[in-house]
């Protein structure tokens, strides 16, 4: 099993529900009130989504498991 798959696993959701909770939401505020909403290689503002760079922590991420 993936990492991803462990997580969602433990956590009793789908991938969409865990995007749709609340903390998702509160950790993307977090991260984006620390870090400018642009894109870190071109600057653009648009279409802008914040990914994980690993799931080991997936519900308990820190910061700096994101992207």
């Amino acid at each position: 099993m993936s990492r991803l798959s462990d997580g969602l696993k433990r956590l009793g959701l789908t991938y969409q529900e865990y995007l749709q909770s609340d903390h998702w939401k509160a950790l993307r505020a977090r991260f984006y009130k620390k870090h400018s909403r642009k894109c870190w290689v071109c600057e653009t503002t648009d279409g802008i989504e914040l990914h994980h760079k690993t799931y080991t922590r997936l519900g308990a991420e820190k910061l700096s498991d994101l992207v």
